[in-house]
């Protein structure tokens, strides 16, 4: 008999694949970190939010949701952000990963809520400032002339 390769990957029926949702997973596990990992990347994806809403003010729009820096409380960003998207979505993930992966995850961002609640944006310390400063890197010439916006190297690598 012949063996021919498939194109597409299809589970077997019955079966789910796991690579949508590990991926979707993996896409916002910042909150399922433990604290000092997730609130550093917390200010770098904050940090990338507040530099596209300098940009879109730069050619007199309205900032978009969260990416104001004058206007945006991190802490209550997040909080909300965890509690809406995160935490449901690793409460039913890790359930149905089994193991000790809901008490990894969801223990994780349990924690993180609570730190964000009890001393808001400010126990980001020293990272406050950098991250709610306007730094003078950000292009403003260009913006303000209607050049077209570009994607660089620095900011691929804060994505997450």
């Amino acid at each position: 008999s012949t063996v021919r390769a498939r194109r597409h990957f299809s589970p077997p029926r019955g079966h789910r694949s796991r690579a949508p949702p590990a991926r979707a997973a993996a896409d916002v596990s910042n909150p399922a970190k433990p604290w000092k990992l997730s609130s550093e990347w917390t200010s770098r994806v904050m940090t990338e939010f507040f530099r596209q809403g300098d940009m879109e003010m730069d050619r007199g729009l309205a900032a978009s949701p969260f990416m104001d820096r004058a206007k945006t409380n991190i802490a209550q960003c997040q909080v909300g952000f965890i509690n809406i998207l995160i935490k449901p979505f690793y409460e039913e993930w890790c359930a149905w990963l089994g193991g000790t992966s809901e008490q990894d995850c969801v223990e994780n961002i349990v924690k993180n809520i609570a730190m964000w609640q009890d001393n808001g944006e400010e126990v980001l310390g020293d990272r406050l400032a950098q991250v709610k400063t306007r730094p003078e890197s950000t292009p403003r010439t260009a913006a303000a002339e209607g050049a077209p916006l570009s994607v660089t190297k620095e900011s691929k690598a804060g994505d997450s």
